[in-house]
């Protein structure tokens, strides 16, 4: 899913399940921000959090 996401062009992967220490890698050196265990009340940050302003209206 992360080459997916960056060959895409997006800057942010969110998803449902856990990410592979390999996927994280991958991600880091692509500047890619993944967020994971994505549900209604929120979820997890792993890389380049600084992408990510929780005060945003956009941001549930």
């Amino acid at each position: 899913m992360v080459q997916k996401t960056v060959m895409a062009g997006s800057p942010v992967l969110i998803a449902v399940s856990a990410p592979t220490a390999t996927a994280l890698r991958l991600a880091r050196e692509a500047g890619l921000t993944v967020a994971a265990f994505a549900r209604g009340d929120g979820f997890d940050l792993y890389s380049r959090p600084e992408r990510i302003h929780p005060e945003d209206p956009h941001v549930a």
